[in-house]
């Protein structure tokens, strides 16, 4: 127990470093993913391919590809950035192509009637956008994007591997150190357990406040 008091500031500020990472990923990924899914529903092939085979490409390989091309291949290219944000890069681009198609499949549920009426009332495409398909979209996208930033958490440990000091690298440097490998591992979980919670709370509160405005 003492212990446990001792190495818990350690994983707490682990737990910050996972929370910063995670947050700056949603940031992109929702803008990725609502960028890419508009692009796969243009009329232009030449706009609609690239979005495609992005997507395709980064729900074909596993995460931990995707983080490797970003470290240690972009260095090669001249363009060397800071682990944390390399982190968020390739967390963005791997679940950015996820959220894609959970903005496409929202966009998509929507009475197409609607847009034509919008349409012919005079509204612009951008307007359209904005005042019908992206409210509607959204209520629609919620739920399965509330599990894709969970997934998102968890997905975050594999940033350890790149020696980024999370919340995993962080307890395993603990337990290393202190050969109390069960004691750190359950801490760690233990955390996890809770910062999901809060995620999937977050997320109920949300769609709830929607429901009542709808």
């Amino acid at each position: 127990m003492a212990y446990a008091l001792i190495v818990a500031p350690h994983l707490l500020w682990g737990a910050l470093v996972t929370i910063q990472l995670v947050l700056a990923s949603a940031v992109g990924i929702l803008a990725v993913g609502l960028l890419i899914s508009l692009a796969k529903l243009s009329r232009w092939m030449i706009i609609r391919l690239p979005a495609k085979v992005y997507v395709d490409f980064a729900r074909s390989i596993p995460l931990l590809v995707m983080l490797f091309l970003v470290v240690f291949s972009l260095p090669g290219l001249g363009l060397k950035l800071p682990v944390f944000w390399a982190g968020v890069l390739g967390l963005v681009l791997y679940y950015g192509a996820y959220e894609a198609e959970i903005c496409r499949s929202g966009i998509l549920a929507i009475d197409k009637g609607q847009i034509e009426a919008a349409v012919a009332l005079g509204m612009r495409p951008v307007q359209v956008l904005r005042r019908i398909t992206l409210p509607q979209a959204l209520r629609v996208a919620l739920p399965p994007t509330g599990s894709l930033f969970i997934g998102t958490l968890k997905g975050s440990a594999q940033v350890a591997v790149v020696a980024l000091p999370e919340l995993l690298r962080t307890g395993q440097d603990l337990a290393v150190s202190s050969g109390r490998f069960l004691t750190i591992y359950l801490m760690v979980t233990l955390v996890y357990l809770g910062m999901t919670f809060l995620i999937s709370t977050g997320v109920g509160i949300l769609e709830r406040k929607l429901r009542i405005h709808d």
